[in-house]
């Protein structure tokens, strides 16, 4: 495929990928050693709500039109016992 006129033309890229660092908590996974085994696994960490988080009797419609209303109960959350300092 030829470029377009004045388009770059980048070399062909290779499928390896490094990651160099990693600081963030996931959901089903506090630290990177978890979140690595959970790609590792397929785990799938995208779940229903809980109660504390928000109350599906309120907040849900199934009908994605409905105003003002959630129409997943589908997350990925955090536990709010996980602490993060960003600094």
């Amino acid at each position: 495929m030829k470029p377009r006129s004045g388009s770059v033309e980048f070399p062909p890229v290779r499928g390896d990928v490094a990651i160099v660092g990693m600081g963030c908590t996931y959901p089903g996974a506090r630290h990177a050693a978890d979140f690595w085994q959970n790609i590792v696994n397929k785990v799938d960490a995208i779940t229903d709500v809980r109660p504390e988080r928000w109350d599906p009797d309120v907040f849900f419609n199934s009908d994605p039109a409905a105003e003002d209303r959630l129409y997943s109960k589908k997350g990925g959350w955090i536990p709010s016992t996980y602490s993060f300092n960003p600094f």
